[in-house]
């Protein structure tokens, strides 16, 4: 109920409705199936609707916003660009539950390559760490859920 008002003006934007479409790309960083061999990232929108050459990114925060991170939107924004042609301008926003709070920002199909210059930094990392198998620990809020439980950071550890 609480969140009912909410919910009700995304219901209303026009378009074709995606809630938690699983998107993936290839290293060429083209549309592939999720399961795909290629299969290079991988991501989850909480809520897309595409109407045309425009289309709506909403990703749902249920934590503070002190700290918003709009990179998970521009990545989306970047998959959504590669599994839908026609999609030339995307609105999107982190959509804070709790305080109420919707952050909003603009992606569009022409700035695609710009768009990639955040991420290769750090995907150049990480192809290195998969070509030489070594993984620098890194301390992050996901090492409760990390794999490797013999990292000095892992949440069992600390």
């Amino acid at each position: 109920k609480r969140f009912e008002k909410l919910m009700d003006t995304l219901k209303e934007i026009p378009g074709d409705f995606h809630p938690e479409l699983r998107m993936a790309l290839n290293y060429d960083k083209k549309a592939c199936k999720w399961s795909a061999e290629d299969c290079w990232a991988r991501g989850i929108v909480d809520f897309l609707v595409v109407s045309g050459e425009d289309a709506y990114i909403v990703d749902y925060k249920t934590g503070s916003d002190r700290y918003p991170d709009m990179k998970q939107l521009q990545l989306m924004a970047l998959m959504v660009f590669a599994h839908f042609d026609q999609v030339d301008y995307i609105k999107a926003g982190l959509l804070f539950v709790a305080p109420n709070n919707f952050i909003t920002g603009d992606f569009k199909r022409e700035d695609i390559d710009k768009l990639w210059l955040d991420f290769i930094p750090h995907l150049e990392r990480l192809r290195l760490s998969h070509v030489n198998d070594t993984w620098q620990a890194n301390p992050t809020p996901l090492c409760g859920w990390c794999p490797v439980t013999s990292c000095e950071f892992y949440k069992g550890n600390l």
